[in-house]
Formats: C-alpha cells, sequence, structure tokens
C-alpha cells in the first residue's frame, strides 16, 4: 500500500508553516513521538511501521534534538516527554508552580507563558460517537456564522478526527476587519484583559503546566461538540496527533473490522479561515464560570475535609509503598492506642471508613489492570482521590500511579505519556482542589467498567457497605 501524496499534503495544508520539522508517531515507535525533516522522511517512516498508527502533530513543536541534547549528558536519567528523540526538554519550561504576589503578577506570567507557547491556529476534535457527527458539524456552521464552512473531517476507525484552522489576525476578520487592533489582541492569554480572567484562579501561584493556548483549544472541543468529544481526550500545543489518511489503526485491525484511516470530508477555508473572534468571548465567559464554580467546588471540598477529620477514628497516619506488592501501606495508628498495617487491597480494611464507603469504586478499580479507561481513571479518580481525598503525598501518589499503569499496560500497552498524564494530573488536583467522579458519572462515562467494579463488590464480601 502507499499513502496516497495528495492527501498527505491536504493534511498539512491545515497547519501553520513551516510544514517541517514535524512530530510524527507510529506502531513502531510505540506511539511516542519524533521529528522527521521532510515529506519524503515521513511516508518511510510510515512505511517501516507498515502504515499502522501513523499520526502527525497539528503543531510544530519540536523540542530538543538529539544533537542539542548530547552535549548534556547529566540528562540521560531524566524523564522523558514522549518527545522520541532521545533526550528531551523537560515536561514544562516551569519546573513547580510559580509563586506570585497578587492578581497583577499573576497576569504578567500568564502573558508572558502565552507570548512563548505556539498559537491556537488549529481545532483537534476526537469524535467517539460518531451519531453526533452532524450536530458537531452544524455546530460549527453556526459558531462561526459561515453555512458555507467544512471542516476536515477524518473517519479513524473508531470514531472521527475533525480539523479546523483558526484565523487569529484581527485584520483578516471578515465581517469587519481591524487593521488597528494589535494581533495578539485575539490570541488566548496574550492582551491584558484576557489574561486577567484566567489570572482569577491563579493570585498566589501558577501551576507549571497552565497553559492558554491548551485551554482555548480543549474548550474549543468541548463547546463545538456539546460535550460528546472523548472525554480522555487533552489537546495541546505540544501533542495534537492527527491519524493520517490511508494508514490502518491497529485497535480496528485487532477487532476484525474495517481498519483505514480516511477522508470523509474536505475543509474548504484555504482563503477564509473560521475567525476566532466568533470564539473568544465565549471562551473567557467559560473561564469566569469555571472560577465560580471552583470556588463553590473548593468550599464544598474542605467542609467535606472538616467532616472527615471529625469522623475519623485514626490518627497519625504515615503512608508509604510496600516493597512486595506495589501498594499502598501505612502505619494507622488507632484511638484506641493500636497500630495497623493497611493496605488498599484488601479492601475490607478500614483505610479511611467514610471515604471508603462513598468511593469503594475506585479502591477496587486499583486493584485490577484494564485495557481502557486508563487516561480518565487516574485524571478524574486516581489523582482527585488520594490528593483531595486521602491527602497523599504527591510522590507516593505518583509511584502509586505508575504501578497501576504498569500493571494496565500489560493488558495493552499505554498510548500516552504516563509521567506526563501523571503529573498533570497531580499538579492539577493540588491546585484546584477538586473531588473524583462520583458512582453515578463513572456509571454514565464507563458503564462496562462499573458493572465489572459491581460484580467485583458483590464477591466474598469485599463491598459491605456502599456510597451514593
Amino acid at each position: 500500500m502507499a499513502i496516497n501524496r495528495d492527501n498527505l499534503r491536504f493534511l498539512l495544508s491545515h497547519f501553520d508553516p513551516p510544514v517541517f520539522p514535524r512530530r510524527i508517531s507510529t506502531q513502531l515507535s510505540k506511539n511516542k513521538q519524533f521529528a522527521v525533516n521532510s515529506l519524503e522522511e515521513m511516508l518511510r517512516k510510515f512505511e517501516e511501521s507498515d502504515f499502522i498508527d501513523c499520526k502527525v502533530n497539528a503543531y510544530n513543536y519540536i523540542g530538543q534534538t538529539v544533537a542539542d541534547a548530547a552535549a548534556d549528558d547529566d540528562d540521560a536519567a531524566k524523564p522523558s516527554n514522549g518527545n522520541g528523540n532521545g533526550k528531551h526538554s523537560p515536561l514544562s519550561p516551569y519546573s513547580a508552580t510559580t509563586t506570585t504576589t497578587g492578581l497583577a503578577d499573576a497576569v504578567k506570567l500568564i502573558q508572558q507563558r502565552a507570548m512563548a507557547e505556539p498559537i491556537p491556529s488549529v481545532i483537534f476534535i476526537d469524535l467517539d460517537q460518531k451519531k453526533y457527527l452532524h450536530k458537531t458539524i452544524r455546530k460549527i456552521k453556526d459558531t462561526f456564522v459561515d453555512e458555507k464552512l467544512e471542516p476536515t473531517v477524518i473517519d479513524s476507525g473508531h470514531g472521527y478526527h475533525i480539523i479546523l484552522p483558526v484565523e487569529t489576525d484581527p485584520a483578516k476578520y471578515y465581517y469587519c476587519p481591524r487593521p488597528d487592533w494589535d494581533k495578539n489582541k485575539l490570541i488566548p492569554g496574550r492582551s491584558n484583559w484576557l489574561a486577567s480572567v484566567i489570572a482569577q484562579d491563579y493570585k498566589y501561584g501558577i501551576p507549571a503546566n497552565l497553559s492558554p493556548a491548551n485551554m482555548f483549544i480543549q474548550f474549543a472541543e468541548d463547546y463545538l461538540t456539546s460535550n460528546k468529544a472523548d472525554l480522555g481526550h487533552y489537546p495541546s500545543v505540544r501533542s495534537c496527533m492527527v491519524r493520517v489518511p490511508g494508514t490502518y489503526n491497529s485497535e480496528c485491525i485487532e477487532e476484525g473490522v474495517d481498519s483505514e484511516v480516511k477522508i470523509v470530508n474536505r475543509w474548504n477555508g484555504q482563503q477564509t479561515k473560521a475567525h476566532i473572534l466568533f470564539l473568544i468571548n465565549k471562551f473567557y465567559y467559560h473561564v469566569k464560570e469555571t472560577h465560580e464554580k471552583r470556588q463553590k467546588m473548593m468550599l464544598k471540598a474542605r467542609k467535606k475535609r472538616l467532616r472527615l477529620e471529625s469522623s475519623r477514628r485514626f490518627a497519625g497516619s504515615r503512608f508509604e509503598i510496600d516493597a512486595k506488592t506495589d501498594a499502598l501501606s501505612g502505619a494507622i495508628k488507632h484511638s484506641s492506642g493500636t497500630t495497623m498495617m493497611l493496605n488498599p487491597k484488601l479492601t475490607d480494611a478500614l483505610i479511611m471508613e467514610i471515604a471508603h464507603k462513598t468511593h469503594w469504586y475506585i479502591e477496587l478499580l486499583f486493584q485490577i489492570a484494564v485495557d481502557d479507561f486508563r487516561k480518565r481513571a487516574v485524571t478524574l479518580l486516581f489523582a482527585p482521590y488520594m490528593i483531595t481525598i486521602k491527602q497523599m503525598d504527591s510522590e507516593i501518589t505518583e509511584q502509586l500511579i505508575f504501578n497501576w499503569l504498569e500493571r494496565c499496560s500489560e493488558a495493552r500497552l499505554l498510548d500516552f505519556d504516563q509521567i506526563e498524564l501523571t503529573q498533570q494530573a497531580i499538579n492539577y488536583a493540588r491546585d484546584r482542589v477538586y473531588l473524583p467522579l462520583g458512582e453515578v458519572k463513572l456509571r454514565d462515562q464507563a458503564p462496562d467498567l462499573f458493572a465489572k467494579l459491581e460484580r467485583m463488590s458483590n464477591r466474598g464480601g469485599v463491598r459491605v457497605e456502599g456510597g451514593n
């Protein structure tokens, strides 16, 4: 088989120049990204992987190259961010949460980050459920007030990839061009008033992974699909991987269904792109609403912690990793003065009695390896449960999640960077103090997995009492 070069050039035409160098990934690279410098090199790498799981990054972030990194041997032991270049730049240019002294300081730092990152010039939507395709295209036309606008739609085998280039230059706003405006005025986080909205949540500290551009493209995906996009999809200006038409999806091959990736709708906006001005106000209203909801959620979390503290029958907890079982254990001193060794795999033990009753499904999920829902389990269940509910140390939480993901990779290889995902999830849980998914929401988002956990909970008295 040979990839249609015209289709590949058409796909690359959606992205801002320069086209090369650009990062790609294949099945042969185990979905880790690496840079190629020409169309011929890209096609050669795809062919070496038998055209299976071939993807291209919509943004031209490259990271540190092999040649640049070779001079620094001290970096050899550092964790990889998945660039696939052998050695890589750090996961973030900021090593930890940056302390700020107030709103003005936070605004300045956010503007600096926005200026240092690529412009969010491509909206990438991963739509798992095919029944929502027509509604999504309809909303794209309505949002950008253009009945003739057609995004590119790629049948990925298990859903659709929707690609829509976005114009950010005020002078190219086709209803009322504004050449007098600063070109940064409409780019998320770059202008003072736009950065001020984002800064409301970060007056006294900006997390290392905060990115105004990522916030925007993730909002755009959720908004344009009415929150029907893949819940485990987090597009970013560093990793926005689009399947290449004419290649094959390995999961479909395993299932014995049509695995070829095909273009089913073509973008027609080469002359006039969808303009960011139609989305930018909606984005900032969303940021403000999210800020207000987060304040209420943090208050609720604090109240819950106080209730847990007042009803907890254990004190002096110290957690550590059990070297034999890779599980959490701790020397827990009971109020009576006796000491017990606890392990979350022994789910009838009382680690935190109330939390265990409410979040029994998280305790059970931690005991099994799964081949799906791994990313969402980390971000929506384990990180907030261990950080917000159990108040565990970040390093212990990270090691526990790594151990669980390693077990899961034996069921099916991970298709994401576990280091970057876990660290981002822990930082987010630490900064935002949010709660894990409730029982009802987990049942809605992962019905098969939830049913499996329910069956487990009824065997051998593992789950004696369940929460709501």
